[in-house]
Protein backbone atom coordinates (compact mmCIF):
# COMPACT_ATOMS: atom_id res chain seq x y z
CA UNK A 1 0.00 0.00 0.00
CA UNK A 2 1.68 3.62 -0.98
CA UNK A 3 0.39 5.90 1.67
CA UNK A 4 2.27 9.46 1.81
CA UNK A 5 1.31 9.82 5.83
CA UNK A 6 2.58 6.23 6.69
CA UNK A 7 5.81 7.23 4.16
CA UNK A 8 6.07 10.12 6.59
CA UNK A 9 5.68 8.91 9.62
CA UNK A 10 8.88 6.36 8.54
CA UNK A 11 10.99 9.09 7.73
CA UNK A 12 10.14 10.65 10.99
CA UNK A 13 10.61 7.41 13.41
CA UNK A 14 14.28 7.48 11.67
CA UNK A 15 14.85 10.97 12.69
CA UNK A 16 13.30 10.15 16.33
CA UNK A 17 15.97 7.49 16.74
CA UNK A 18 18.78 9.87 15.76
CA UNK A 19 17.27 12.43 17.97
CA UNK A 20 17.74 9.29 20.49
CA UNK A 21 21.66 9.17 19.86
CA UNK A 22 23.56 8.96 23.37
CA UNK A 23 25.96 11.92 22.38
CA UNK A 24 25.69 15.08 20.70
CA UNK A 25 28.93 14.17 18.15
CA UNK A 26 27.39 11.01 16.69
CA UNK A 27 23.56 13.35 16.87
CA UNK A 28 25.43 16.49 14.58
CA UNK A 29 27.43 13.76 12.09
CA UNK A 30 24.15 12.13 11.23
CA UNK A 31 22.37 15.11 11.11
CA UNK A 32 25.06 16.58 9.17
CA UNK A 33 24.95 13.72 6.55
CA UNK A 34 21.10 13.67 6.28
CA UNK A 35 21.08 17.81 5.94
CA UNK A 36 23.74 17.58 3.30
CA UNK A 37 21.44 15.38 1.18
CA UNK A 38 18.64 17.55 1.24
CA UNK A 39 20.97 20.65 0.69
CA UNK A 40 22.19 19.03 -2.65
CA UNK A 41 18.54 18.33 -3.97
CA UNK A 42 17.65 22.09 -3.23
CA UNK A 43 16.88 24.95 -0.93
CA UNK A 44 13.49 24.37 -0.67
CA UNK A 45 14.02 20.18 -0.02
CA UNK A 46 16.24 21.54 2.67
CA UNK A 47 13.19 23.70 3.82
CA UNK A 48 11.00 21.33 3.90
CA UNK A 49 13.56 18.67 5.80
CA UNK A 50 14.12 21.14 8.56
CA UNK A 51 10.23 20.86 9.31
CA UNK A 52 10.20 17.37 9.19
CA UNK A 53 13.09 17.12 11.44
CA UNK A 54 11.67 19.86 14.08
CA UNK A 55 8.14 18.05 13.86
CA UNK A 56 9.96 14.67 14.37
CA UNK A 57 11.81 15.13 17.51
CA UNK A 58 11.37 14.61 21.02
CA UNK A 59 7.74 13.11 21.31
CA UNK A 60 6.81 14.64 18.10
CA UNK A 61 6.77 12.01 14.87
CA UNK A 62 4.61 14.19 13.78
CA UNK A 63 1.48 14.05 15.57
CA UNK A 64 1.15 10.35 14.95
CA UNK A 65 -1.56 7.93 16.52
CA UNK A 66 -0.79 4.30 17.82
CA UNK A 67 -2.90 2.97 14.05
CA UNK A 68 -0.37 4.61 12.33
CA UNK A 69 2.83 4.05 13.48
CA UNK A 70 1.69 0.17 13.26
CA UNK A 71 0.33 0.78 10.10
CA UNK A 72 3.31 2.25 9.25
CA UNK A 73 5.45 -0.68 10.63
CA UNK A 74 3.16 -3.08 8.81
CA UNK A 75 3.88 -1.83 5.02
CA UNK A 76 6.88 -0.50 5.39
CA UNK A 77 9.16 -1.83 8.33
CA UNK A 78 8.52 -4.71 10.77
CA UNK A 79 8.10 -5.25 14.19
CA UNK A 80 11.73 -5.29 15.29
CA UNK A 81 12.98 -2.65 13.32
CA UNK A 82 10.41 -0.24 14.42
CA UNK A 83 10.76 -1.35 18.14
CA UNK A 84 14.45 -0.22 17.62
CA UNK A 85 13.68 2.89 16.28
CA UNK A 86 11.37 3.47 18.90
CA UNK A 87 13.98 2.73 21.31
CA UNK A 88 11.60 0.27 23.30
CA UNK A 89 12.02 -3.77 23.55
CA UNK A 90 9.85 -6.06 21.53
CA UNK A 91 7.65 -6.89 25.26
CA UNK A 92 6.84 -3.40 25.04
CA UNK A 93 6.21 -2.83 21.66
CA UNK A 94 3.45 -5.73 21.94
CA UNK A 95 2.49 -4.39 25.63
CA UNK A 96 1.65 -0.70 23.79
CA UNK A 97 0.23 -2.03 20.58
CA UNK A 98 -0.78 -5.27 21.20
CA UNK A 99 -4.78 -4.40 20.59
CA UNK A 100 -3.44 -3.17 17.14
CA UNK A 101 -0.70 -5.50 16.10
CA UNK A 102 -2.77 -8.70 17.28
CA UNK A 103 -5.61 -7.88 14.49
CA UNK A 104 -6.48 -6.75 10.81
CA UNK A 105 -6.55 -3.45 10.61
CA UNK A 106 -7.43 -0.51 7.77
CA UNK A 107 -6.23 2.64 6.66
CA UNK A 108 -9.28 4.49 7.63
CA UNK A 109 -9.32 7.43 9.87
CA UNK A 110 -5.33 7.90 8.62
CA UNK A 111 -4.72 11.69 8.99
CA UNK A 112 -3.79 13.19 5.44
CA UNK A 113 0.37 13.84 5.80
CA UNK A 114 1.44 16.78 7.22
CA UNK A 115 3.41 17.82 4.49
CA UNK A 116 2.09 17.21 1.28
CA UNK A 117 4.31 19.40 -1.25
CA UNK A 118 5.52 18.00 -4.17
CA UNK A 119 8.77 19.27 -2.82
CA UNK A 120 7.87 16.86 0.73
CA UNK A 121 7.00 14.16 -1.35
CA UNK A 122 10.07 14.19 -3.39
CA UNK A 123 12.38 14.81 -0.22
CA UNK A 124 10.89 12.09 2.01
CA UNK A 125 10.92 9.84 -1.00
CA UNK A 126 14.70 10.78 -1.70
CA UNK A 127 15.76 10.47 2.15
CA UNK A 128 14.29 7.02 2.68
CA UNK A 129 15.78 5.55 0.06
CA UNK A 130 19.47 6.90 1.26
CA UNK A 131 18.73 5.81 4.71
CA UNK A 132 17.81 2.81 3.32
CA UNK A 133 20.22 2.09 0.76
CA UNK A 134 23.42 3.71 2.39
CA UNK A 135 24.87 0.25 3.73
CA UNK A 136 27.40 -2.26 3.44
CA UNK A 137 29.00 -4.55 5.87
CA UNK A 138 32.52 -2.83 7.72
CA UNK A 139 34.12 -5.22 9.28
CA UNK A 140 36.55 -5.28 11.49
CA UNK A 141 38.14 -2.22 11.88
CA UNK A 142 41.69 -3.61 13.09
CA UNK A 143 43.50 -5.68 10.42
CA UNK A 144 46.80 -5.47 8.72
CA UNK A 145 45.63 -4.05 5.75
CA UNK A 146 44.12 -1.11 8.09
CA UNK A 147 46.87 1.68 7.44
CA UNK A 148 47.60 1.22 3.57
CA UNK A 149 47.29 3.58 1.17
CA UNK A 150 45.38 0.85 -1.08
CA UNK A 151 42.78 0.23 1.83
CA UNK A 152 42.01 4.30 1.71
CA UNK A 153 41.64 4.08 -1.86
CA UNK A 154 39.17 1.16 -1.87
CA UNK A 155 37.07 2.08 1.26
CA UNK A 156 36.72 5.66 -0.71
CA UNK A 157 35.89 3.94 -4.28
CA UNK A 158 33.16 1.85 -2.33
CA UNK A 159 31.57 5.07 -0.04
CA UNK A 160 31.50 6.82 -3.75
CA UNK A 161 29.72 4.04 -5.88
CA UNK A 162 26.82 3.28 -2.72
CA UNK A 163 26.33 7.24 -3.43
CA UNK A 164 26.45 7.08 -6.91
CA UNK A 165 23.90 4.50 -7.12
CA UNK A 166 21.94 6.53 -4.70
CA UNK A 167 22.13 9.94 -6.35
CA UNK A 168 22.44 8.12 -10.12
CA UNK A 169 23.49 11.39 -11.35
CA UNK A 170 27.61 12.31 -10.96
CA UNK A 171 26.97 16.01 -10.67
CA UNK A 172 24.19 15.41 -7.71
CA UNK A 173 27.12 13.24 -5.98
CA UNK A 174 29.60 15.30 -6.37
CA UNK A 175 27.47 18.65 -4.75
CA UNK A 176 26.64 16.17 -2.02
CA UNK A 177 30.41 15.28 -0.97
CA UNK A 178 31.29 19.30 -1.49
CA UNK A 179 28.12 19.92 0.93
CA UNK A 180 30.11 16.85 3.35
CA UNK A 181 33.05 19.04 3.03
CA UNK A 182 31.86 22.00 3.82
CA UNK A 183 29.37 21.10 6.68
CA UNK A 184 32.11 18.97 8.73
CA UNK A 185 34.81 20.87 8.22
CA UNK A 186 36.76 18.52 5.85
CA UNK A 187 39.24 19.35 3.37
CA UNK A 188 37.82 19.15 0.24
CA UNK A 189 40.97 19.55 -1.98
CA UNK A 190 41.68 16.01 -0.26
CA UNK A 191 39.04 14.02 -0.89
CA UNK A 192 38.63 16.00 -4.59
CA UNK A 193 42.02 14.06 -5.55
CA UNK A 194 40.36 10.83 -5.03
CA UNK A 195 37.05 11.54 -6.76
CA UNK A 196 38.34 13.01 -9.82
CA UNK A 197 40.59 9.97 -10.09
CA UNK A 198 37.64 7.22 -9.14
CA UNK A 199 38.58 5.74 -12.42
CA UNK A 200 42.34 5.18 -11.79
CA UNK A 201 41.16 4.57 -8.46
CA UNK A 202 38.99 1.18 -9.67
CA UNK A 203 41.53 0.58 -12.44
CA UNK A 204 38.41 1.52 -15.20
CA UNK A 205 41.76 3.64 -16.67
CA UNK A 206 44.13 2.69 -18.43
CA UNK A 207 42.01 0.12 -20.42
CA UNK A 208 44.41 -2.87 -19.79
CA UNK A 209 43.30 -6.49 -19.98
CA UNK A 210 43.73 -7.25 -16.35
CA UNK A 211 42.58 -4.41 -14.58
CA UNK A 212 39.55 -5.84 -13.93
CA UNK A 213 40.81 -8.96 -12.13
CA UNK A 214 43.64 -7.28 -10.34
CA UNK A 215 40.52 -4.71 -8.46
CA UNK A 216 38.76 -7.56 -8.24
CA UNK A 217 41.52 -9.29 -6.26
CA UNK A 218 42.27 -6.08 -4.39
CA UNK A 219 38.78 -6.24 -3.13
CA UNK A 220 38.44 -9.71 -1.77
CA UNK A 221 41.73 -9.05 -0.19
CA UNK A 222 41.05 -5.96 1.68
CA UNK A 223 37.46 -7.49 2.97
CA UNK A 224 38.73 -10.97 3.80
CA UNK A 225 41.06 -9.32 5.68
CA UNK A 226 38.23 -7.70 7.68
CA UNK A 227 36.50 -10.42 8.27
CA UNK A 228 34.29 -11.13 5.68
CA UNK A 229 32.88 -13.64 3.60
CA UNK A 230 32.92 -14.31 0.00
CA UNK A 231 29.17 -14.66 0.51
CA UNK A 232 29.18 -11.27 2.68
CA UNK A 233 31.36 -9.45 -0.02
CA UNK A 234 29.71 -10.38 -3.30
CA UNK A 235 26.20 -9.27 -1.88
CA UNK A 236 27.05 -6.27 0.95
CA UNK A 237 30.59 -4.71 -0.82
CA UNK A 238 29.71 -5.50 -4.85
CA UNK A 239 26.04 -5.22 -4.61
CA UNK A 240 25.55 -8.52 -6.42
CA UNK A 241 24.00 -12.01 -5.71
CA UNK A 242 25.84 -13.75 -2.12
CA UNK A 243 26.90 -16.41 -4.51
CA UNK A 244 28.67 -13.64 -7.40
CA UNK A 245 32.23 -14.87 -6.59
CA UNK A 246 31.49 -18.63 -6.41
CA UNK A 247 30.49 -18.83 -10.03
CA UNK A 248 32.25 -19.30 -13.39
CA UNK A 249 35.45 -17.12 -13.56
CA UNK A 250 34.23 -15.17 -10.50
CA UNK A 251 35.82 -17.91 -8.50
CA UNK A 252 39.19 -16.90 -9.75
CA UNK A 253 38.58 -13.69 -7.66
CA UNK A 254 41.07 -14.84 -4.79
CA UNK A 255 42.55 -13.52 -1.54
CA UNK A 256 46.34 -11.79 -3.16
CA UNK A 257 48.97 -14.30 -1.21
CA UNK A 258 50.54 -12.64 1.65
CA UNK A 259 53.86 -12.39 0.01
CA UNK A 260 52.80 -10.95 -2.65
CA UNK A 261 50.98 -7.82 -1.14
CA UNK A 262 54.26 -5.39 -0.62
CA UNK A 263 53.53 -5.58 -4.65
CA UNK A 264 50.21 -5.91 -5.96
CA UNK A 265 48.32 -4.50 -2.95
CA UNK A 266 49.32 -0.79 -3.53
CA UNK A 267 47.92 2.71 -4.45
CA UNK A 268 46.81 3.97 -7.76
CA UNK A 269 47.30 7.60 -7.14
CA UNK A 270 50.40 9.84 -5.69
CA UNK A 271 49.50 10.30 -2.08
CA UNK A 272 52.63 13.08 -1.97
CA UNK A 273 50.26 15.74 -1.97
CA UNK A 274 47.03 14.38 -0.13
CA UNK A 275 46.28 15.78 3.10
CA UNK A 276 45.32 11.81 4.19
CA UNK A 277 43.52 12.97 7.81
CA UNK A 278 41.28 14.49 5.88
CA UNK A 279 40.51 11.47 3.62
CA UNK A 280 39.97 9.06 6.64
CA UNK A 281 37.84 11.78 8.71
CA UNK A 282 35.61 11.84 5.20
CA UNK A 283 35.72 7.92 5.40
CA UNK A 284 34.71 7.52 9.32
CA UNK A 285 32.01 10.03 8.87
CA UNK A 286 30.20 7.55 6.93
CA UNK A 287 31.55 4.83 8.31
CA UNK A 288 29.82 5.94 11.58
CA UNK A 289 26.49 6.68 9.44
CA UNK A 290 26.61 3.08 8.90
CA UNK A 291 27.27 1.62 12.37
CA UNK A 292 24.36 3.54 13.78
CA UNK A 293 22.42 1.24 11.83
CA UNK A 294 19.44 3.46 11.38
Amino acid sequence: MENRRLKEIKLSLYINYIDKAKNRETYSNLMKILTCVAATLGKEYLESFTNLVRQSIGDGLLEASNKEIVLTCENYLNKKKTAKLLGIANSTLYYKFGDLLDRDIDDSNIKEPLLNEENDNMMIDFMINFIDNFKFKLGKKEHELKDKERTYELEFWLIYDKLINIFRNVGMCDKFIFNICNNCDIDYSAVSQLKNNIHIINRSYPNFRYNNRYFMQEIVTLYTYKGLTKSSIGSSILGRDASYLYNGTNKNFKEIPKDELSWQYTPTIDWGTINKDAVLQFIQLFHSFIEYDI
